[in-house]
C-alpha cells in the first residue's frame, strides 16, 4: 500500500471514528436526557438475575447488540444477567447466546450479561461479537478465541491462547493484560489498544487510528519483528524506528506491524 493510499485510508478511518464516536455520544446524552439511567458501563451486580446453572459445552459463541459482558472465574459455572431479550441454548457443545432486536430508545437500565466458567475450564473455541458496550474477561483459557468489537471499553487479563486469536477492533480502548497468545490476527479500528503478552508463532497487527502500546512479557531475541510505518513512530524499547520499512531481529516467534495514525510502543522483557 502507498503512502498516498494509507494517508486516504486512515483519514478515512478517522472521520468514520468521529462520526460513530458523535453519534453514539449524543444517544446516550439524549438518553439520560429523557431517563435515569448510567452510561454503558461494568456490571453493577445489585439487580443481576441468575438465568442458567449447570450445563456441558467446549464452544463459547455471543454476540449482543447493548449488553455489557464479563466473563469471570467461579467454583462452579451459571450465568447471570438483567436483559430478557438474551436467547441462551446449548447447541452440539456449543453455548449460543444471542441478543433479540429490540427497539433502542427503550433503557430502563443498564444491561449485563455475566457469565461464570469453573475455574481450569479450557474452550475449544470462544467468539464474541459486540456492538455496543463494554467486555471485561478475566482467567479464560482456549485453544482459538475470536472477538469482533463495535462500540466500548474491553479489557482482558490473563487470556491463554493456544492455537489462534482474531481481534477485529471497534471504536475504543483495548487493554490485554498477563497474557499468552498464539497466532494473533488483530485489524485495528479507532482508539488506543495496550497489549501486554507473550506472543507465540506470528502476530499480525494491522494498526487503525490511536496507540498502540505493546509490553512483550519475554525478551527481545525471541522475536522478529516485520515492521512497516504509516503515520507515525513507532518505537522499540524506547529507541525510534526511522526507517520506513525494516525487520529486525531473528527470533522465531515473528510480529508483523503495519502502522497507521498514531505512535506505536514497544517495550520487551530485555
Amino acid at each position: 500500500m502507498t503512502t498516498t493510499q494509507k494517508t486516504i485510508k486512515y483519514v478515512a478511518l478517522s472521520f468514520a471514528g468521529l462520526i460513530i464516536i458523535s453519534l453514539i455520544s449524543g444517544f446516550i446524552l439524549f438518553i439520560n436526557f429523557t431517563k435515569e439511567i448510567t452510561d454503558f458501563g461494568i456490571i453493577d451486580s445489585s439487580y443481576i438475575e441468575e438465568v442458567l446453572e449447570e450445563t456441558e459445552f467446549n464452544n463459547l459463541n455471543i454476540s449482543l447488540k447493548t449488553t455489557n459482558l464479563v466473563i469471570k472465574q467461579s467454583e462452579k459455572f451459571k450465568i447471570q444477567t438483567n436483559n430478557d431479550r438474551l436467547l441462551i441454548n446449548n447447541e452440539e457443545n456449543t453455548l449460543k447466546i444471542r441478543e433479540e432486536k429490540g427497539r433502542w430508545l427503550h433503557f430502563s437500565k443498564r444491561k449485563n450479561l455475566v457469565i461464570f466458567l469453573p475455574t481450569n475450564y479450557n474452550l475449544e473455541l470462544a467468539t464474541i461479537r459486540q456492538m455496543v458496550g463494554n467486555v471485561q474477561i478475566e482467567n479464560l483459557t482456549a485453544e482459538a478465541f475470536e472477538i469482533y468489537l463495535g462500540t466500548g471499553k474491553t479489557t482482558i487479563d490473563k487470556l491463554t491462547v493456544n492455537d489462534y486469536t482474531i481481534i477485529d477492533g471497534g471504536v475504543g480502548s483495548v487493554e490485554i493484560t498477563s497474557s499468552t497468545l498464539t497466532n494473533l490476527s488483530s485489524n485495528l479500528g479507532v482508539g488506543k489498544f495496550k497489549l501486554g503478552a507473550t506472543l507465540i508463532g506470528k502476530a499480525s497487527i494491522d494498526a487503525g487510528v490511536g496507540s498502540i502500546d505493546l509490553n512483550l512479557l519475554d525478551g527481545l531475541d525471541n522475536y522478529t519483528f516485520k515492521l512497516e510505518k504509516g503515520i507515525g513512530s513507532i518505537y522499540i524499547n524506547y529507541k525510534s524506528i526511522n526507517e520506513s520499512k525494516l525487520t529486525l531481529g531473528s527470533g522465531n516467534n515473528i510480529i508483523d506491524i503495519e502502522g497507521g495514525i498514531g505512535k506505536i510502543n514497544i517495550i520487551t522483557n530485555q
